[in-house]
């Protein structure tokens, strides 16, 4: 969900966005009666998560949801404070906002417009990630990227077993509750973000979930031949050869790898132990011909006698 840019090696564009958390490392304050909102939210939030079960789960967070929502339509300061929280709770290590539109806007500059895919995906509902605030930084984006590109990649969060367990345990760390909703629901939100994109001259795809395709929103080909073909001025004759059902892309070959990113998004499915991540990261040579050292090999002992 973060405003940086990716690990992963085969596109151009970056994640869902969120921006840092404040300075001094904690939740940024909300003036007046907002900050007491805030709070309460909060908390309630985490009652939520540690009490509840099933549908009385599911009725707090949305009546949390529904209270964020209206507080940010009155104060812009809330929005801005649940962007900041959002960062340090769910993207714990990405590149700041600023700095990943300007590497967008630079690689606009140098190839042209084709050449960057924007990626707000994955969408993740929270007590900190709202439909609103969703809406808002959507939009927010979609206006800083007008002209520098002509895509947004849009999906909702996959949770697996290993990104449910990462997410649990970032929000009982951070006191945030979240869900996964219901199939309209997501279709919903998603066509309206296809709506803002529109409105800033960009074309909305969804990526690999044919069953939120809508007529506002047609499937992705994340590794699209005929982007590639336009790039590179020639034809790039690939046949199309998708990871899962629904996904439109190219045959090719991908360079990334699992458990190799620092940056900490807890929905992330290529990561399953964040602190391997970090450690290879921190081993990472920029002249090895792989992103993780490869396995020692066995050691062997010749005893002579």
């Amino acid at each position: 969900m973060g405003e940086g840019l990716p690990h992963r090696q085969r596109e151009v564009g970056h994640r869902q966005p969120a921006a840092g958390g404040a300075d001094d490392g904690r939740r940024p304050v909300v003036a007046g009666r907002f900050e007491e909102q805030h709070e309460a939210a909060v908390a309630a939030a985490g009652a939520a998560d540690a009490v509840a079960a099933g549908g009385q789960r599911q009725q707090a967070v949305e009546k949390l949801e529904q209270q964020l929502e209206l507080a940010a339509v009155e104060d812009g300061k809330l929005a801005e404070a649940l962007r900041s929280a959002a960062g340090e709770a769910l993207e714990g290590a990405l590149a700041a906002p600023a700095a990943a539109l300007a590497e967008i806007r630079g690689l606009a500059r140098r190839y042209g417009p084709r050449a960057v895919v924007w990626r707000y995906d994955p969408v993740l509902l929270s007590s900190l990630t709202p439909p609103a605030w969703h809406r808002a930084t959507f939009a927010r984006l979609a206006a800083a990227l007008a002209g520098a590109c002509d895509e947004a990649v849009l999906s909702f969060a996959q949770i697996y077993a290993k990104t449910r367990n990462n997410t649990d345990r970032a929000a009982a760390r951070h006191g945030f509750a979240w869900r996964d909703p219901e199939t309209e629901e997501k279709r919903a939100l998603l066509v309206e973000l296809a709506g803002l994109a529109a409105e800033h001259g960009l074309t909305a795809r969804l990526c690999a979930q044919p069953e939120l395709v809508a007529p506002a929103l047609a499937p992705a080909a994340c590794i699209d031949a005929r982007r590639l073909s336009d790039l590179a001025g020639r034809d790039i004759a690939a046949r199309r050869k998708g990871n899962r059902p629904g996904c439109l892309c190219a045959e090719s070959r991908d360079i990334g790898a699992y458990d190799s990113c620092p940056h900490g998004c807890v929905y992330c499915y290529a990561v399953r132990r964040p602190e391997l991540a970090k450690q290879r990261f921190r081993g990472h040579d920029p002249a090895a011909d792989s992103l993780t050292a490869p396995a020692a090999p066995p050691q062997t002992a010749k005893i002579d006698g």
